[in-house]
């Protein structure tokens, strides 16, 4: 869990990948601010080349974070641990010595332990294609309509794609999941031939996965305008509804992510949802 960031460091990726690295999070990282401030950040590498299992840099040691950047103190099954703090210094420090992604669990920033956004995370299994990607975002949509909830939907830049729902009364994470879990299984039942929930790859078939595990404290996946360790180095990209099966994974990449970063889309979405509450669906 404490990965030396030295280590990590020398694991360059090439100079050019490098240099398109640097240059999306000095674009990203004010929008990665602005959205997540001060939300634990766990960054991943690719020492041996990107499309190569990541490495993470999570937790901090004692003495290891440098003094400029902000800590958060995180309390996980009884054991105090140590997270850097996103902020724009921080995002654009890591991509300096070659981090590719960044990561959180999306607490809310006035508590590590409680939820700001729930996320469902979708997951192409077997020959399923990413028009089923699509279908499985929009039947998730109209599940939670039925709850009168919104999210915002994101490619999250290899295959895969993620909702993310809001909540202003930061609800814990163990009662999230329970209630996320209890969603998702229901949506599986409703389109057995789209989605699952399958816990083992050999009984997902071709079909969307659905997964609400890393829906607790340390438990973290991309957030918005992360970049992917694949080689297209594709931007994790938050979507309006209506633009769902034009931009896809791969539309918009470290290559070209300055485009679609003149507008921070999450944000503006998050605004046009409101103030959405976990209490009213508790009774």
């Amino acid at each position: 869990m404490f990965e030396d960031i030295e280590e990590l460091s020398a694991g360059r990726l090439s100079h050019p990948e490098q240099a398109l690295v640097v240059a999306h999070y000095q674009l990203a990282a004010p929008l990665l601010e602005a959205n997540f401030s001060h939300v634990p950040l766990v960054s991943s590498y690719h020492p041996q080349g990107l499309g190569t299992p990541p490495v993470f840099k999570q937790r901090w040691k004692p003495g290891e974070l440098p003094a400029s950047m902000a800590a958060v103190d995180v309390v996980s099954h009884g054991e105090h641990h140590t997270y850097m703090a996103l902020t724009e210094n921080a995002v654009l420090w890591l991509a300096h010595r070659g981090a590719v992604g960044m990561m959180s669990w999306t607490p809310s920033p006035r508590d590590p332990e409680c939820v700001a956004y729930a996320r469902i995370l979708f997951q192409l299994s077997g020959t399923a294609k990413k028009e089923d990607l699509t279908y499985a975002l929009l039947a998730m949509r109209t599940l939670l309509h039925e709850s009168r909830l919104e999210a915002i939907p994101m490619m999250d830049g290899h295959q895969g794609a993620a909702l993310f729902v809001p909540f202003a009364d930061i609800p814990l994470y163990d009662a999230m999941r329970a209630w996320l879990h209890s969603l998702c299984n229901r949506a599986a039942e409703l389109h057995p031939d789209l989605l699952t929930v399958a816990a083992h790859d050999a009984d997902r078939g071709n079909r969307v996965h659905l997964s609400v595990t890393k829906d607790a404290v340390g438990g973290f996946s991309s957030l918005p305008y992360s970049v992917a360790g694949n080689p297209e180095l594709g931007m994790a990209t938050p979507v309006e509804w209506n633009e769902l099966g034009d931009i896809e994974n791969g539309t918009y990449t470290a290559h070209n992510s300055a485009e679609r970063l003149q507008r921070d889309v999450f944000a503006e979405l998050a605004a046009a949802i409101g103030v959405q509450r976990f209490s009213s669906l508790r009774g």
